[in-house]
């Protein structure tokens, strides 16, 4: 996918892989800002009821406002059928990262991290998302 263009979005940089499918960094060329593009693998487009829940996930993350929680801004397929999400970006490391450099945060800061967390699940527990 680098190198084309989503909805606006010029995919320029995989950030990951999961067992779902794949991250990439993408730049929106009319907001002049930084995305995220979440692709479906073909593994899993290829399966009728995973592409309906991925589908229903990025549904129920679009109505879903809190500051704990990454933005979905926008869906659609590639062209060769995959489903995708365009959501926030948020720069920084990620906490299993953070985690291997510090090794242990201190209580008040793993409080703060826990609390964050429960927080942004709880608002998507109330409309009825629940992460897998």
């Amino acid at each position: 996918l680098l190198g084309q263009v989503l909805k606006g979005c010029l995919v320029n940089n995989k950030l990951g892989a999961g067992a779902m499918g794949s991250v990439y960094l993408a730049f929106h060329e009319e907001l002049r800002k930084d995305v995220v593009v979440k692709v479906l693998s073909a593994e899993h487009s290829a399966r009728a009821k995973t592409v309906e829940r991925f589908r229903r996930e990025a549904s129920a993350m679009a109505r879903l406002e809190h500051p704990n929680v990454v933005m979905v801004f926008d869906c659609g397929n590639c062209p060769d059928g995959r489903p995708f999400m365009i959501m926030q970006y948020v720069d920084g490391a990620d906490l299993e990262k953070r985690m291997e450099a510090e090794k242990r945060l201190a209580p008040a800061e793993a409080t703060r991290v826990v609390l964050e967390t429960a927080r942004g699940l709880e608002a998507a527990h109330k409309l009825g998302v629940i992460h897998r």
